[in-house]
């Protein structure tokens, strides 16, 4: 028996690579696989057939047919020691991204908070304007009034009016 898994969990640089295989395979002279007999293969099944151990292993090559397969135990760190790196390499630029992403959000809390003190002074002194204007206000009205009753008074005729005005409304 011979077949290349196709499971969902190995990544597409892996099919293709990884093989199952009993021993069977390994007795034929063509179209069979080659293997170094002092290397340990992982045993991860028995086939349903005449229950020989399944054997898992890694294509390293091909001559005339016949596959050279190597242990996963020696072969696979080796073929995964590039991802490693790489795993590795995003891991820290995925850690010094996040400390500037911390201090760049650490800027702007301050900044907000800066913001905050800020909008909290205007909005004092728009009180202060606010207060000031309604004393302004009513000093301006108070004089108002008093300046129209001190026309209204000067002159006969429009007293008469304004005291006509007031017992009709």
């Amino acid at each position: 028996m011979l077949t290349f898994p196709t499971w969902y969990g190995i990544p597409d640089e892996l099919r293709g690579k990884i093989i199952l295989f009993d021993m069977d395979e390994t007795k034929k002279a063509r179209g069979g696989i080659e293997i170094k007999p002092e290397e340990h293969y992982i045993n991860v099944g028995f086939s349903n057939d005449n229950h020989a151990p399944i054997f898992l292993g890694i294509v390293v090559g091909e001559h005339k047919g016949t596959l050279r397969v190597a242990s996963t135990d020696t072969r696979l760190d080796s073929f995964l020691s590039e991802y490693v790196s790489k795993k590795d390499k995003l891991i820290k630029e995925i850690a010094s991204l996040e400390s500037e992403l911390e201090e760049k959000v650490d800027l702007k809390d301050s900044e907000i908070f800066n913001l905050d003190i800020e909008i909290d002074e205007l909005k004092n002194k728009l009180e202060e304007l606010q207060q000031t204007y309604k004393k302004r206000k009513k000093l301006v009205d108070a004089e108002l009034r008093k300046n129209f009753f001190s026309w209204i008074d000067s002159n006969l005729v429009l007293r008469i009016l304004y005291s006509l005005y007031e017992n009709f409304s």
